[in-house]
């Protein structure tokens, strides 16, 4: 598009040099007999060939800027559609550099919270032998559950962020998705298009 704006802005430009071309003009005339004579002759017969050959130019000297005018104009609307292509390449890199960071993050605290479970089920398995055998108090079993339900909680809340930051980079790439990124044999897949291989 920017391309053709500019050739739209040459045109204008064009049309304040001169223009030369040459044309060319060629007729023949035949006759046979005489005219305007009271004998016919039949036998006598003539020709008469006309070759014009002209050269033109035309030059519109003046045209009070319009051209030039239009010029600018043109070259203005090439710029600017340069200029938005360039912004809205820059607000979908960044846009698609935050989604990919934040997806990376909260797969790093989807892991991380999976060990918070594993370890907070450990910690409520422990105390609630040493409750079983007199050792610490119900207290103490309900303070290792409530980390254990809060470890779930951002499990959770991981999963949920990571879902979204897949939707945006989906809509932002047009990329495809895969449920874990690995194929039937668990390698990465590499022979499709996908956020998993960005």
């Amino acid at each position: 598009m920017i391309i053709n704006k500019k050739s739209q802005a040459e045109s204008f430009l064009a049309q304040n040099k001169p223009n030369i071309y040459i044309s060319n003009s060629l007729s023949s005339i035949f006759s046979k007999g005489d005219s305007l004579v009271t004998n016919i002759d039949s036998e006598k017969s003539g020709s008469n060939y006309t070759n014009t050959i002209s050269l033109n130019f035309a030059w519109s000297i003046f045209d009070g800027g319009q051209n030039k005018n239009s010029f600018k104009s043109k070259i203005a609307d090439a710029e600017s559609e340069k200029y938005a292509y360039e912004n809205l390449k820059n607000v979908l890199t960044t846009s698609i550099s935050k989604a990919y960071l934040n997806l990376k993050l909260n797969e790093e605290k989807i892991i991380s919270s999976l060990k918070e479970i594993e370890s907070s089920k450990e910690s409520v398995r422990l105390s609630r032998l040493r409750y079983d055998v007199g050792i610490s108090t119900l207290k103490d079993v309900l303070v290792r559950q409530s980390e254990l339900s809060n470890a779930k909680s951002k499990n959770i809340n991981a999963i949920y962020n990571y879902n979204l930051n897949i939707d945006e980079l989906e809509r932002l790439t047009f990329l495809d998705t895969s449920k874990n990124c690995l194929g039937s044999n668990n390698t990465k897949i590499k022979d499709t298009e996908s956020i998993c291989n960005i």
